[in-house]
């Protein structure tokens, strides 16, 4: 009998839910409401349970885009086997299914009928599986082995587009709805509050209001996007179901809203510094790059799993913080690349029908062909902004390798 068989044995015993297992960590079972740890798993023993049943043709999907599930049929029941690898090694989550997937025909994806006995001597040294000859030169040796953090940025977003096509009603409901309540709690509301106090901090309060309700939705966005991953019930509705986690999120607006504010006096005083120096433009731009730009996107994806950890671990926003910035430090340059891709992936379209709309209202001041431009860019949201919280989410749940989270 194979260690996943006596594992599975186990889990149907007591009840569990799913059971996790990761390199070097103990494996845990979870329950509804809570998880029981046992011994330590080292990193070869679950590379070798997992060489013992899984499909050759599997393992290639594991070294190219770094996760695959298949279901594992025993006299139990059929089981989801959900693997998935990062810097800190591999992680399985086997997890109790009512049926073989629709469409799954192909008998390897079963369990193989004599798997090798967990107990041979040669359990943590297994053969070199076939599917190492499938596998590129600059592959590791084993397709289970760690092959670096998950950012492959276009990997990444070829998985979030395959996930928005599976739910793609539920996405653009959702979307559609972040992007016009943003609309009116943000510059729509700012400009109405302007005008009717006659006072100009209209625009400010939009910002404050605006980045409010942001982040409480994007929580509720970003919730539904790991709902989807982990295979669990999603729907638009989930953009209003981040509420729970209001005092972190309002926090973290709160810390966005000052930090832009400090950033933008201080942006005003370089540049006005830089002007009265007389120095040429060239010197000035690669002066607002060096201090403001490069620094940003750093910082930014650092902390891209800030927003996610809140809504998913229910922490608090600066541990949220903390535990973005732990997990991607040492890793800031590709972190940054990883976000700066994403994010111009979401928002290039949107941009230029935007800068096309005011060129061409600047050149014929037509303010139809401007709003066509705005409303094309509008819609080009709809399609682009659930790419970009499915893309965040995909990376978070490849490198947050924290079982009881998952």
């Amino acid at each position: 009998m194979a260690q996943i068989d006596k594992l599975i044995a186990m889990m149907a015993q007591r009840n569990a839910e799913r059971a996790v297992l990761m390199s070097d960590k103990p494996v845990r079972l979870v329950y509804a409401d809570q998880s029981i740890s046992g011994a330590i798993i080292p990193a070869g023993r679950l590379e070798g349970i997992l060489q013992e049943i899984v499909p050759a043709h599997l393992s290639y999907r594991l070294t190219q885009i770094g996760r695959f599930e298949f279901p594992y049929q025993l006299d139990q029941g059929v089981y989801t086997l959900s693997v998935s690898r990062s810097d800190a090694g591999l992680m399985a989550t086997l997890a109790a299914a009512s049926a073989v997937p629709a469409g799954v025909t192909d008998p390897t994806l079963l369990a193989p009928s004599a798997p090798p006995d967990w107990n041979q001597p040669n359990w943590s040294q297994p053969n070199s599986p076939p599917w190492n000859q499938q596998a590129p030169v600059a592959a590791p040796s084993s397709a289970f082995s760690n092959a670096g953090m998950q950012l492959n940025a276009f990997g990444v977003l070829g998985q979030a587009w395959n996930l928005f096509g599976q739910n793609t009603i539920a996405w653009l409901g959702a979307a559609l709805l972040y992007i016009l309540v943003n609309l009116i709690c943000g510059p729509i509301l700012g400009v109405v509050i302007t005008v009717v106090s006659r006072i100009p901090l209209g625009a400010l309060f939009g910002l404050v209001l605006s980045t409010t309700v942001t982040y409480l939705l994007a929580g509720g966005l970003f919730r539904m996007a790991i709902r989807q991953l982990r295979g669990e019930p999603n729907g638009a509705g989930d953009l209003f179901s981040a509420f729970d986690m209001a005092a972190p999120l309002l926090g973290l607006a709160a810390l966005t809203v000052t930090t832009f504010i400090f950033m933008a006096i201080l942006l005003f005083m370089v540049l006005l510094m830089l002007n009265l120096s007389g120095l040429p433009q060239s010197i000035s731009f690669l002066t607002v790059w060096g201090l403001f730009i490069i620094p940003g996107l750093l910082v930014a994806g650092q902390l891209m799993f800030t927003l996610p950890l809140i809504v998913d671990q229910q922490v608090g926003s600066w541990e949220a913080i903390r535990r973005s910035w732990t997990t991607l430090v040492g890793r800031g340059w590709k972190a940054a690349w990883f976000f700066f891709l994403v994010s111009l992936a979401m928002g290039s379209l949107p941009l230029i029908l935007n800068l096309a709309g005011w060129a061409l209202h600047s050149a014929s001041g037509s303010q139809e062909l401007w709003f066509i431009c705005f409303f094309l860019s509008i819609v080009s949201q709809v399609f682009t902004l659930p790419l970009w919280f499915l893309s965040i989410s995909i990376a978070y749940q490849e490198n947050m390798m924290d079982a009881g989270a998952l």
